[in-house]
């Protein structure tokens, strides 16, 4: 009886050591998309100047030094998904407010060659969370922020509907993008997950007749 019992803690062991460590080192080795939100707007402008490429800057409302250009994408960029590493002190900047448990207020502005655009406001507990983890992404490590084109039009010379009177050489611009926060969640949430697959790993196998073990 206590060897079969010696047996079983071993093996419990070798479960317990598996599920912590394997998953812990599986999964830290990859980054994955812990949120996204879209955005979309219209919009005519920039008279008599052509615009060929849009600029999307990521901020914090009204905290400059946030400021971070995540993409600068044209019509060739249809369907296609830019990421923007950390790589400077705008993008550290702004990481740290992501990351700082409160629902800070941000905005992602689509810009013109003369720096002119508009803006779509949001707070951060609006973005889609992979994880339940608060308002913001508190204790996760923000690695990259993507931006996928899923439409833009850029039309030039057209004239405003209704408005003849203005001349027909302004800018129709069009936009559907998606905004992704990249990132590895943390450890305490990485060994839950590896917990939680071993174990519906378990009770499927235990359903079908089979043992791991």
């Amino acid at each position: 009886m206590r060897r079969r019992a010696g047996t079983i803690c071993i093996k419990c062991f070798a479960i317990i050591f598996s599920i912590l460590f394997g998953a812990f080192s599986f999964e830290t080795a990859r980054a994955e998309t812990l949120g996204t939100i879209d955005f979309s707007g219209w919009a005519y402008g920039w008279k008599e100047m052509p615009v060929e490429s849009l600029s999307f800057e990521l901020r914090v409302l009204n905290v400059s030094d946030t400021i971070t250009t995540i993409a600068e994408v044209s019509q060739d960029d249809i369907g296609q998904t830019l990421t923007l590493t950390n790589g400077s002190t705008e993008f550290s900047n702004l990481v740290s407010w992501l990351t700082n448990g409160s629902d800070d207020q941000l905005c992602l502005c689509a810009l013109g060659p003369d720096g002119s655009g508009g803006c779509d406001l949001f707070f951060e507990s609006s973005i889609q969370k992979l994880y339940d983890n608060g308002p913001d992404f508190a204790s996760f490590e923000i690695e990259g922020i993507s931006l996928t084109v899923n439409d833009l039009i850029l039309e030039y010379p057209v004239s405003i509907p209704d408005m003849p009177e203005q001349g027909p050489n302004w800018n129709y611009i069009e936009y559907d993008v998606t905004l992704s926060f990249n990132g590895i969640p943390e450890p305490a949430t990485i060994v839950l997950l590896g917990l939680g697959t071993a174990m519906l790993r378990r009770k499927k196998q235990h359903k079908t007749g089979r043992q791991l073990f």
